[in-house]
């Protein structure tokens, strides 16, 4: 309905707030599924930051990222 290529769920574990758990995913084309739980820290930095401050995070394209966010940009992209 939305004709989205991919659309990603994440949960950050309240009891362990640097791990995120993959809920729901949606993929047209056959690329590898992400790990779950998530090192979050490690992989998407300045989401993490984002969310923990309360933020919600929507991203159209990496290109989208702000210069700070260049490690979570490396991973989507990966």
């Amino acid at each position: 309905m939305l004709k989205l290529d991919c659309s990603i769920v994440w949960q950050v574990i309240e009891k362990e707030p640097n791990t995120m758990l993959l809920s729901h995913i949606h993929k047209t084309t056959e690329s590898l599924l992400p790990d779950s739980p998530f090192d979050a820290v490690d992989h998407f930095p300045w989401v993490l930051n984002q969310v923990l401050q309360g933020g919600m995070v929507t991203i159209n394209s990496p290109k989208e990222l702000p210069p700070e966010a260049d490690r979570d940009r490396q991973t989507f992209q990966d």
